[in-house]
């Protein structure tokens, strides 16, 4: 069986790196092919399938940058990637995928690639390492407190309560990254 793994390095980088080595192994020792889609990095490790992915966002340095249009990028890249859509549907035409694996594919790649892999009717497992998809904190945390306010999808909360790194402006993206990403239903058949 081909199993597309989506994450957002294919390098070591921590953590994550360790959970989609061990992925990997425990596919590949059951006789799968394991099919990378990431984000570019010179990083990367040799993949035949690197000309299917995404092209590197260097996310701190656009914020450093702290203008208007550099944010808007910003904003609007960590919440929807035309790019990785393109690029894993270019893949799928190409690969015949079976399951797809998803990790830490928010910012980089987005949730934007479940709906091509929904049309194929490609099953999907998403692996969920923090608490994204409900709180815009990722936490539960706020003020150094558990907070809950944001259950229910009333993700106004985390604007209200300035969650994200005690600021306004993260506080909105991250509000609007969640608005977003469940009014296209994203989290739903996952």
């Amino acid at each position: 069986m081909n199993i597309l793994v989506a994450n957002w390095t294919w390098f070591p980088s921590g953590g994550d790196w360790t959970y989609i080595e061990n992925v990997k192994k425990l596919y590949e020792d059951n006789g799968h092919n394991v099919i990378p889609f990431s984000m570019n990095d010179e990083r990367n490790l040799p993949s035949a399938y690197q000309k299917y992915f995404v092209t590197k966002i260097d996310y701190q340095a656009l914020n450093r940058k702290k203008n208007f249009s550099d944010g808007l990028k910003v904003l609007s890249k960590s919440i929807y990637s035309n790019e990785a859509k393109e690029r894993l549907e270019e893949l799928l035409n190409d690969v015949d995928i079976q399951l797809a694996h998803l990790n830490l594919i928010h910012h980089y790649i987005t949730p934007s690639i479940i709906k091509i892999l929904r049309q194929k009717k490609i099953p999907i497992i998403w692996t969920l390492h923090d608490y994204t998809a409900i709180c815009p904190q990722s936490t539960f945390i706020s003020n150094d407190s558990i907070c809950e306010s944001c259950k229910g999808g009333r993700f106004y909360n985390a604007v209200l309560k300035k969650c994200k790194k005690n600021s306004l402006l993260p506080s909105i993206v991250a509000a609007t990254e969640n608005y977003i990403h469940h009014i296209r239903g994203y989290y739903k058949d996952v």
